[in-house]
């Protein structure tokens, strides 16, 4: 058993034994003084283990632990701004003019867009029939909203720019014929930094390098109104 004197553990004595501590072997080569405090601590120790009480003392508790402080950071998150969108006034049910097929006299397919990202430098138009592209237009101004019927938007051009006076030809099959079955695809492309590349870099190429550059995009897909082919 262990009892605290002084707030230390003191090992004492059985309850099933009557022999006392030996005082004297304590304090038979001390001096007076000494012999004296010896013998008030031991029967201190004596009087905290003396039997029949039956009761201990409670074991020492450990200190409190220290409270710990921790600081709540607030993180702001930014929310994205509004998607750049791409709309027709034929796109609600999905057929194109039929005089958007070749040969036309429309410089191009009336488009509006909306959201455009505000890093954009400029903008990009692919034009593609079945997956495939045509043509691109580029060169467009980033405060441009979209294609009209009767002219292209100030510095725009097709690419390549070698070919200054290249006009849109209209939309037509692989064959060259209209068809009212084939999928027409208009993508614009917002770019963070003007287009550079070779003059008889490919269109296909081109894109390739529109996607790498682009902060936004969107496409709407229509088919002319006109008979398919059989």
């Amino acid at each position: 058993m262990h009892r605290l004197v002084s707030g230390r553990p003191v090992k004492c004595p059985s309850q099933a034994s009557t022999t006392r501590p030996d005082i004297g072997a304590v304090t038979r080569h001390a001096s007076r003084p000494a012999r004296i405090a010896a013998t008030l601590v031991t029967t201190l120790i004596v009087a905290a283990c003396s039997a029949g009480d039956g009761r201990t003392l409670p074991p020492a508790r450990d200190p409190l632990p220290t409270p710990s402080t921790s600081t709540s950071t607030s993180v702001a998150t930014s929310l994205p701004g509004p998607a750049l969108r791409l709309d027709a006034s034929w796109a609600t049910d999905g057929r194109l003019p039929s005089r958007y097929g070749c040969p036309t006299e429309v410089a191009t397919p009336a488009l509006s867009w909306t959201g455009v990202p505000e890093s954009t430098v400029e903008l990009a138009v692919v034009f593609s029939t079945g997956g495939i592209v045509d043509h691109v237009l580029v060169g467009i101004e980033p405060t441009a909203s979209g294609l009209t019927e009767d002219s292209l938007p100030s510095g725009a051009f097709w690419w390549p720019p070698s070919e200054v006076d290249a006009v849109w030809p209209g939309l037509c099959a692989a064959d060259g014929n209209i068809d009212g079955s084939v999928d027409h695809q208009f993508t614009v492309y917002a770019l963070n930094q003007q287009l550079e590349a070779a003059d008889d870099t490919a269109v296909t190429d081109l894109v390739g390098l529109l996607a790498l550059t682009a902060v936004g995009q969107a496409t709407v897909t229509g088919r002319l109104d006109v008979p398919a082919t059989t």
